[in-house]
């Protein structure tokens, strides 16, 4: 969200330097030591709708409306302006699946998963109609999830958990072609989709840090 590298931005992977309280601290959007591209933007006039943006929490004011993506411990810290912590309550609005249920309560982690992506897809709804912005993003983690935790479902079709896996990515399907026609229909608006990362299958792994 810089555009610059870990020794500008000061973040360096999951954890920080641990504390006598913490032994993994996960760090957060204040420890960001470069202005984000949106508050770029705000210098020059225009406003941004960033919705379940990754290590942007606690929330901060922004030129436009700010949700956080993962990690985040507390909703109304979530979100500003914090006048749409009433409405994210409202719509029920969950930041991530408890990943814990991947391991023997795969329907319900996969609901979950669903559940998640429809919701945040109707907050986006809500503010890409009532805001004014110039930049609109939203991040979708739900890929993210299913591959971490049920990737062999991917291409096996006799995995129980098969079909489940591809319905969630027509529903992914679905909210991007619905983005897509939006910005064709007002035809001066650019689309750009992006990838944090890719997945592949894994056959083995091992471990061998000490702390």
């Amino acid at each position: 969200m810089t555009g610059t590298d870990a020794g500008n931005h000061g973040i360096f992977g999951f954890c920080r330097s641990r504390t006598r309280k913490i032994r993994f601290p996960f760090p957060d959007f204040r420890d960001l030591k470069r202005p984000a591209f949106f508050d770029e933007l705000g210098l020059k006039g225009l406003r941004s709708v960033i919705v379940n943006l990754p290590s942007t929490y606690p929330a901060r004011p922004i030129p436009g409306v700010l949700i956080s993506g993962f990690i985040a411990i507390d909703l109304k810290k979530s979100v500003f302006p914090e006048s749409y912590y009433p409405i994210l309550q409202k719509f029920g609005y969950q930041v991530d699946v408890d990943a814990a249920k991947a391991r023997d309560k795969k329907a319900e982690f996969l609901a979950d998963l669903h559940y998640c992506l429809k919701i945040k897809k109707e907050m986006a709804d809500l503010l890409w109609r009532n805001e004014n912005w110039d930049i609109f993003m939203f991040t979708i983690t739900e890929s993210d999830r299913i591959h971490h935790f049920l990737f062999d479902a991917y291409d096996n079709a006799d995995h129980p958990f098969h079909q489940e896996f591809r319905h969630l990515y027509q529903d992914i399907d679905q909210i991007i072609g619905d983005f897509a026609q939006r910005a064709a229909e007002k035809g001066d608006m650019e689309i750009m989709i992006l990838s944090d990362h890719g997945s592949v299958r894994s056959t083995r792994k091992f471990t061998s840090i000490r702390f």
